[in-house]
């Protein structure tokens, strides 16, 4: 498991969060690519802290919560 690295800049600004970079105090979504975030693509974050039930609890999640966004969406739809 590699260890966590400081997270990248972006257009010369400071990775805040995924996709966000601090500027003047505020987070600013910018497209950026991941290997721009973190070149070992770990944010924020020390995957060597988590198990595997963690981590298998955590995409359950991630998952029910895309499925239930993906249903609002389609149902909203023009």
């Amino acid at each position: 498991m590699p260890e966590p690295i400081a997270p990248g800049r972006v257009l010369d600004l400071p990775m805040a969060g995924f996709g966000t970079v601090s500027f003047e105090g505020a987070e600013v979504s910018v497209p950026v690519a991941v290997d721009e975030i973190s070149p070992n693509a770990m944010l924020h974050g020390d995957a060597r802290l988590s198990s595997p039930e963690t981590g298998a609890a955590l995409v359950d999640r991630l998952v029910e919560r895309v499925t239930r966004f993906t249903v609002h969406s389609a149902e909203r739809a023009p």
